[in-house]
């Protein structure tokens, strides 16, 4: 049996987590970037913009219980090993309000509309 798998996703299973987190890094990633969100919700709307975010991280998650439980019974997924090594907490702390001020930047921000010459 042929498996294709991302070679991320199988650095981060073998380093440790769990295979339903790394699906769920590799899906939440590109689809919660600030430029993406700001632009839905310029051009979409609040209540729009906090749709896609719930739908997104809602199947994300679901997807990655399921993937672990599919998983619980397969033992070429289990992690081989468990490391306990991540970056202090304030380091995560930090790293949340910069994305929270760049956000708001491109939320706020408008861009000088360019006139067209005919």
């Amino acid at each position: 049996m042929c498996h294709a798998v991302n070679p991320i996703a199988a650095a981060m299973i073998a380093k440790g987590l769990d295979p339903g987190a790394a699906f769920v890094f590799l899906l939440i990633g590109p689809t919660t970037n600030a430029a993406g969100i700001a632009t839905i919700w310029k051009i979409l709307g609040q209540k729009t913009a906090v749709l896609y975010l719930l739908a997104v991280a809602g199947c994300a998650l679901a997807g990655g219980l399921l993937l672990n439980l599919l998983a619980s019974g397969n033992p070429s997924m289990v992690p081989m090993h468990h490391h306990g090594s991540m970056l202090p907490g304030f380091v995560n702390y930090v790293s949340i309000i910069v994305l929270f001020i760049v956000l708001a930047f491109a939320i706020i921000h408008k861009p000088k509309e360019i006139k067209e010459t005919s």
